[in-house]
């Protein structure tokens, strides 16, 4: 059971790697629609928390990241 739910989160993350990086989302980032909208991210450092982070970032949002792990976060956004 736990192999099945790691292989599925795995496919999860990869889908949503192409999504974050195709064409069409990069247009849509360019057009700051969430320029004044407030996001709150859940599990902000995981793996899907941590794309949408940057995602929602990118396309001119605030973000609010909820995590448990202080030290996680800071690694986190000094990666974007």
């Amino acid at each position: 059971m736990e192999y099945d739910l790691r292989e599925k989160r795995e496919t999860y993350e990869r889908a949503l790697k192409e999504v974050l990086s195709s064409e069409l989302l990069n247009n849509y980032k360019n057009t700051n629609s969430f320029k004044e909208k407030n996001i709150i991210v859940t599990g902000a450092t995981g793996g899907i928390g941590s794309l949408l982070v940057g995602a929602y970032l990118h396309m001119g949002a605030q973000v609010v990241a909820v995590v448990r792990d202080e030290k996680k976060c800071l690694d986190m956004f000094s990666n974007l």
